[in-house]
């Protein structure tokens, strides 16, 4: 009989998994994710993702990337297709970017262009 009705054979699962490459850590190809991705080494090509992709302070992507949420406390070169995009005060971003949302910080660099997602003209 488990302790207090409790079967404790059973793992725990969280409820979400995250793909982490560490500083120190150089990746070169395409990454397709079906998770979220946290990135503070340095990867250099392409990022497709349903889930959040951040990159870490010491974070470099050389490349683009497709997501549906970008946080950028690091740097970031490339175009980035996004629902949000969020370029914190730490962070560096150069390219142009396609989303509904875009927030850079004030001491966040940002240079590149931006376009809105789903843009509906109205008539």
């Amino acid at each position: 009989m488990a302790l207090f009705g409790k079967n404790h054979n059973k793992k725990s699962i969280p409820d979400h998994k995250t793909t982490i490459i560490t500083e120190g850590c150089h990746f070169k190809g395409e990454l397709q994710l079906i998770c979220e991705l946290f990135i503070d080494g340095t990867l250099h090509g392409v990022i497709v993702s349903d889930h959040e992709i951040t990159v870490g302070k010491n974070g470099h992507i050389l490349g683009d990337i497709q997501a549906t949420r970008v946080v950028i406390h690091g740097h970031v070169e490339g175009n980035i297709d996004a629902d949000e995009i969020y370029v914190q005060s730490d962070g560096y971003l150069l390219g142009t970017v396609i989303a509904n949302t875009l927030v850079v910080d004030p001491s966040a660099v940002f240079d590149g262009e931006s376009h809105i997602k789903n843009s509906k003209v109205q008539q």
